[in-house]
């Protein structure tokens, strides 16, 4: 029995539990203590941080829409939900709604993570597939295809990346574009009018817009990042971890994407990384998961930006 980090809370893990074999296409092998594989990571960044420039040029107009939200939000708070176990904490809650002139931006798929009873202000995603993005594939096509349904019943603005915008502008949607395209290990940029010098997750072109577009403080939820406590080989020396979201988990196998723990850590090592190169606005970003291992932000609790009980009825 493993113990989950929202402490009272507990993962059983038996020979019964599921094993989902991950797609083997999909290698990240991160090696930093090779200096050969550091070497073409930092080549592939310098690469894919100069081919942002084609890529404006491709959509100029585009880009210069983003640019104008710039610092359009001072006098607004921000929440960032990802799709994290600590999410449950929000779940569980029966009556509650964000304080005013608070803004949400939800992740992705948000929707399947868990009963959220909060409209978001944006629905942001640096995943190609969002929405199709001229991928075939079942799992994928059946996940656009709710999040397509949500759209059209509720007014959500959209991030998504400006790579994808060609294929995107079909669907007719309210889409502000973004650069996407990270480039890790490249400079130490964290300004979305480029490409950002982070690991390739949605949370950090959320984190950069929000404070590209002025916002007083940004919180986040759901991002807990405790990939390090769920790591694991079994008695046939296969690699396993416990892939967690608000309202289930299950076993990933990830023995075809990493040849070694060492290729797996150095991934790992790299949201971390990321996180720091925003320590310079720790002033303005709070977390409010209290067992998170994103130590680069204070701790926060959910009355700096949530009303609860009979007051949030009453509003």
């Amino acid at each position: 029995m493993k113990k989950i980090n929202n402490k009272d809370k507990y993962l059983k893990i038996t020979n019964k539990t599921p094993i989902v074999a991950l797609d083997e296409e999909f290698n990240l092998y991160y090696n930093l203590l090779s200096i050969k594989k550091l070497f073409i990571i930092k080549t592939y960044a310098f690469i894919k941080f100069f081919s942002a420039f084609v890529t404006i040029f491709f959509n100029f107009s585009r880009y210069c829409n983003f640019l104008k939200l710039k610092n359009i939000k001072k006098n607004k708070n921000l929440l960032i939900l990802g799709g994290g176990p600590s999410l449950q904490k929000l779940i569980n809650k029966k009556n509650y709604i964000l304080k005013k002139n608070t803004d949400l931006m939800a992740l992705s798929y948000f929707k399947r993570y868990g009963n959220i009873k909060l409209k978001p202000t944006y629905i942001l995603s640096a995943d190609p597939s969002f929405l199709g993005g001229g991928i075939n594939n079942k799992f994928i096509n059946k996940k656009n295809k709710e999040i397509l349904n949500y759209l059209k019943k509720n007014n959500v603005k959209l991030f998504l990346p400006i790579e994808k915008s060609s294929y995107l502008k079909r669907y007719k949607l309210d889409i502000n574009y973004f650069i996407a395209r990270s480039s890790i290990f490249f400079l130490k940029n964290t300004n979305p009018m480029m490409s950002l010098s982070v690991a390739n997750m949605s949370f950090f072109n959320a984190l950069s817009i929000g404070l590209f577009m002025g916002y007083k403080k940004i919180y986040f939820l759901g991002l807990d990042n405790t990939y390090p406590r769920d790591v694991w080989v079994n008695k046939d020396n296969k690699l396993l971890n416990i892939e967690r979201f608000a309202n289930h988990y299950y076993l990933a196998d990830q023995s075809k994407r990493y040849k070694s723990i060492s290729d797996m850590y150095s991934e790992i090592s790299t949201i971390f990384y990321s996180l720091n190169l925003y320590k310079k606005y720790k002033d303005k970003i709070f977390n409010l998961d209290d067992y998170s291992l994103t130590n680069t932000f204070k701790k926060k609790n959910f009355k700096d930006i949530f009303i609860f009980g009979s007051k949030a009825v009453k509003k």
